[in-house]
């Protein structure tokens, strides 16, 4: 039984149960249509839900500001289309985005990891670091990351470890004459 149910004053509880006034009428000349006779709100509320559910609309709620949304391209669409704050830009824009980075900004591990991947990602631009290499060091800091965040690993090693790539070699001295 579904928990949207309205109690009328003879104590029946009823709302897919009640059947709907249709008929067939001529919409235009050779066709036929179902119509239906819709009196109150609750009727024309529990007509939609009815529609959607056959045709298989899902209703889901924005991950970023929370109002309620019908995904249009994809089914697994996390955030909706419609304006965010004063950006001007869709959630889906800028949805996951903003997710990402008060996950980082809540965690320690998060904003350690994404400092050092920044810094590793910089070398590689610079020449410093072949991509193989950054590929490498990514491949070994995310199951680290993972092992610290399920508390595996103990915050001081996972930083340490993390650092452990960032001795810099002392510059020469260039003569300036």
């Amino acid at each position: 039984m579904l928990d949207i149910a309205n109690e009328r004053d003879f104590g029946e509880y009823f709302f897919f149960e009640k059947p709907f006034k249709a008929f067939y009428g001529l919409v235009k000349e050779p066709e036929v249509a179902e119509l239906y006779e819709i009196d109150e709100i609750n009727d024309l509320l529990r007509f939609e839900l009815i529609k959607m559910i056959e045709h298989s609309v899902f209703i889901k709620k924005c991950k970023n500001c929370g109002w309620y949304f019908i995904p249009n391209r994809r089914q697994d669409a996390e955030y909706c289309d419609c304006s965010f704050g004063e950006t001007g830009k869709k959630c889906s824009e800028i949805g996951a985005m903003l997710r990402y980075e008060r996950k980082v900004a809540e965690n320690p591990v998060w904003e350690v990891y994404k400092r050092n991947y920044r810094w590793q990602n910089s070398r590689t631009r610079t020449k410093k670091m072949t991509q193989a290499e950054f590929l490498q060091w990514s491949e070994e800091a995310s199951p680290k990351r993972d092992e610290c965040l399920a508390g595996k690993l103990p915050f001081d090693e996972y930083v340490a470890w993390l650092e452990r790539g960032r001795i810099r070699k002392a510059r020469e001295k260039r003569d300036t004459q």
